[in-house]
């Protein structure tokens, strides 16, 4: 219950049970596995006893559109519906002086009924708001949204780097951080179960190609992180170091030597044997490119094509310590 000049406002926080398939989140894994009520009846007993002393009532949590509609539908007197899931493909209109037909994506905030339903997303670095007009009766009636982006214009001040950075070294270091994070290639076991050995030893016998690698952005992925003080976040590192999540690689706390960067054996695979008794048969010449788009998401690289993006990192046979 909180209160808002003058008014009191109840909250209620909900989510609906995953929809299926596989999830990147250790929330939509650990919610298969208990035993959840109908959400709509849920928030339904929750309201009532809400309005006896709110006069607003807000349902925040994850809810899937279509199941939004139904409980406005169900409970047509909410005010405010907040959730993370706006995934709702749907016949929509392009804008500008050829109005067509298209398929959208996701559905879009404003009202359905008397409801005002907004979306926002768990990963995004910044603040929406909406400023709301209401009418004698206390019903919101108009919604102004505006959004709030921490970009490289907003300055950071030092009181709050300082207790971000304790609170990333703090929570980032625990197991249950590190476990939460589905470590790229962690289906292929290929990666998982090996020894390393570290680019320094690669390069006793690929001197070219170390030399070449030495000139990529990968050889400086984990200085990215230091920079911003990320090296204790688990989802930033494991992408930045060897071996993340598997038996024998990087692990949150050590050294940026000798498994920090993404170097010679996170795209060629565990290369302690190959060291000790080189053969074709113990390490990967060719990279796959399911190597690449493990990292290389959507998400993380924007417009990343591997075919074009490949040759950047290429080991050529001619001219090898050039990239262009």
């Amino acid at each position: 219950m909180l209160r808002s000049r003058g008014r009191r406002i109840a909250v209620i926080g909900v989510f609906e049970p995953p929809r299926g398939g596989k999830s990147m989140l250790l929330l939509d894994r650990e919610l298969s596995r208990l035993k959840t009520v109908d959400p709509i009846e849920a928030v339904l007993a929750e309201a009532a006893l809400a309005r006896r002393r709110a006069e607003m009532v807000l349902v925040i949590g994850k809810l899937a559109p279509s199941t939004i509609r139904r409980l406005i539908q169900a409970c047509p007197d909410l005010d405010v519906i907040i959730s993370t899931d706006n995934s709702m493909p749907q016949w929509g209109s392009t804008l500008g002086s050829e109005t067509r037909k298209v398929i959208l994506e996701d559905d879009r905030p404003g009202f359905v009924g008397r409801t005002l339903v907004l979306y926002t997303e768990m990963g995004q670095y910044g603040l929406s708001a909406a400023g709301l007009s209401l009418d004698r009766t206390g019903r919101i009636v108009r919604a102004r949204l505006t959004d709030s982006w921490l970009t490289d214009a907003v300055r950071a001040q030092e009181g709050i780097r300082l207790e971000l950075n304790r609170f990333y070294d703090r929570v980032g270091s625990l197991p249950e951080a590190q476990s939460s994070v589905h470590s790229p290639l962690a289906d292929d076991p290929y990666w998982q179960a090996k020894p390393y050995a570290g680019s320094e030893t690669c390069q006793g016998c690929h001197e070219a190609e170390y030399v070449q690698w030495k000139t990529t952005p990968h050889a400086s992925a984990y200085k990215t992180l230091l920079d911003k003080h990320r090296h204790y976040q688990p989802v930033c590192i494991s992408c930045h170091v060897v071996g993340f999540g598997s038996k024998f690689g990087y692990r949150i706390g050590q050294a940026e030597h000798p498994f920090g960067n993404v170097q010679c054996e996170v795209c060629h695979g565990p290369g302690a044997a190959h060291a000790a008794a080189p053969s074709e048969s113990n390490i990967r010449k060719e990279v796959p490119e399911h190597v690449c788009t493990a990292c290389h998401t959507p998400e993380h690289s924007h417009n990343f094509v591997y075919a074009q993006r490949l040759p950047m990192v290429l080991h050529r046979a001619s001219e090898r310590v050039s990239v262009r």
